[in-house]
């Protein structure tokens, strides 16, 4: 979703017209109503979660994070990158490698060098949405290049970067090939069929996904959320087509319910869409984790910027 509107308008113009795992099988909590998925519990004893906060506020981050009121209800956090903005006190921060560019790819790995066990980190993210943009924005990464800067940073199952860190595969768009161009599963299964050749042999746990409607009205609700589970479902298809070693389990990194850049539905409407969408997701066995698309003020756009918004209550409980 980041950069996802100008970057497909790119896209459609250059072809001449997006701690250690530990099972728990005591109780159910919001995030996961009906106890199904293999998510992790986090630092909440309240039972096995789903639910992330993807916190990514633009401009000079507060010194603490304004959510952390609110840390109990979730089971990880992340800010799209490797870890500048302040984490939520006592729950699990996965970093992300995001792109190949200095500001992120490159101090993601002096923070996390290679060849090491980073301490408190379980499972790292890589590549963002390289189907859409690349460090040009707008400018898609090659899928050899993407296959092989992910080898590069987290190296192979022979030889790994991080000893015993779950690695994630890219994360990759919701939207259908443009014009003959690969982009969401079209990109991601040529992606993973390169990392399974045994000539890259790509250190890759479980699949990184996003989510987004082309229509964000409340008419559409139930239809929108029956393709976002079906969006579980499909990657699943492409990843057990191409991976044969390793059982589906995905991280929808983002989803959201709006259609633009940085723009989403009126809190009222995603509000609704988040009742009738976290329910549904907690069905899905295969989906491990999930962060709805964003906390953090960005741009005065209509999503979480405080614990007492609209749409808070709605994906944390009231």
């Amino acid at each position: 979703m980041i950069w996802k509107s100008l970057a497909l308008l790119a896209l459609a113009a250059s072809t001449v017209k997006a701690l250690p795992r530990t099972p728990d099988t005591t109780t159910t909590n919001p995030a996961n109503p009906t106890g199904s998925g293999t998510g992790t519990t986090g630092n909440n004893p309240s039972g096995t979660q789903l639910r992330g906060l993807l916190w990514s506020p633009t401009g000079t981050a507060p010194q603490t994070n304004p959510f952390d009121s609110q840390s109990q209800k979730f089971a990880w956090n992340y800010d799209g990158v490797y870890g500048p903005m302040p984490s939520l006190s006592g729950v699990e921060f996965v970093p992300m490698y995001h792109d190949t560019g200095a500001n992120n790819g490159g101090q993601f790995l002096s923070k996390y060098p290679a060849g090491s066990q980073p301490s408190g980190v379980s499972y790292m993210l890589s590549l963002n949405e390289p189907d859409l943009s690349s460090e040009v924005p707008g400018v898609p990464m090659k899928v050899g290049d993407a296959v092989a800067a992910h080898v590069k940073t987290f190296g192979t199952n022979a030889k790994p970067s991080y000893g015993d860190t779950k690695i994630g595969s890219i994360a990759v768009c919701s939207n259908d090939d443009v014009n003959n161009q690969a982009i969401g599963l079209g990109y991601m299964k040529q992606w993973l069929t390169g990392c399974v050749d045994p000539q890259n042999d790509c250190k890759v746990d479980f699949m990184a996904v996003h989510w987004y409607p082309d229509n964000d009205d409340e008419g559409s609700i139930k239809s929108n959320v029956q393709s976002l589970t079906d969006h579980i479902s499909n990657s699943c298809d492409a990843w057990n087509s191409i991976v044969k070693n390793k059982p589906c389990t995905v991280w929808l990194t983002e989803f959201g319910y709006g259609t633009g850049h940085y723009q989403g539905a009126q809190p009222a409407v995603q509000a609704e869409f988040l009742k009738q969408a976290l329910p549904a997701l907690a069905k899905v066995s295969n989906l491990e984790r999930y962060a709805y698309f964003l906390a953090g003020p960005s741009d005065g756009q209509n999503f979480m910027q405080q614990p007492d918004d609209t749409i808070v209550p709605a994906y944390v409980g009231s």
